[in-house]
């Protein structure tokens, strides 16, 4: 596994190239604007959202403060840590080299992550975590270590507080392990 980090540092570092010659072509999205402004004013939620992506606004406005390419920084991050944990995952059901190339060019070739990843919205941050909640599902399943169904917990509770689809993910990762313990019978 330790061979193919640097091949997935140069997957990264293609990912965040390509965000950062697009970062500065588009001035703020009106959402953006509304999340950035929800930072301003934590609150425990919002009519619009959860508060996740407020907290992050204003973690990103105070190191950055209003800078464009700094703030996008954050769900270009969060775009980044999929890309990796798609080729983690690759490896951890036993894909070798070409799995794990594949895996990521994958995630370089999916245009609308491209978006989703430019601008600083909830989209980006629910797929991040969402992608972690599979990766410690794969980790569950492969080591059968109760700790990766705490994490898996920890994922889905911070996921509520980020969007509310997370509830969509939560069915699905129920039914799925119930027709995976099915299967297994």
């Amino acid at each position: 596994m330790k061979k193919h980090w640097l091949l997935i540092i140069i997957l990264c570092l293609v990912k965040l190239g390509i965000h950062l010659v697009g970062n500065g072509n588009y001035g703020f999205h009106r959402d953006e604007f509304l999340h950035l402004s929800a930072g301003d004013h934590l609150a425990w939620g919002y009519m619009e959202f959860p508060p996740l992506v407020a907290f992050i606004a204003r973690i990103a406005t105070t190191i950055f403060d209003t800078q464009l390419a700094g703030i996008r920084l954050f769900p270009t991050m969060a775009g980044i840590a999929i890309l990796i944990l798609c080729c983690r995952m690759a490896e951890e059901m036993g894909g070798k080299k070409r799995s794990v190339l594949i895996a990521g060019i994958c995630i370089l070739g999916f245009i609308p992550f491209y978006r989703n990843h430019l601008l600083f919205q909830p989209v980006a941050f629910d797929q991040l975590l969402w992608t972690l909640g599979f990766y410690y599902l794969i980790r569950y399943i492969n080591t059968q270590s109760p700790k990766y169904l705490l994490l898996l917990g920890a994922v889905a509770g911070l996921g509520m507080m980020n969007k509310f689809t997370m509830v969509v993910w939560i069915a699905a990762i129920i039914a799925g392990l119930l027709f995976y313990q099915r299967a297994k019978e």
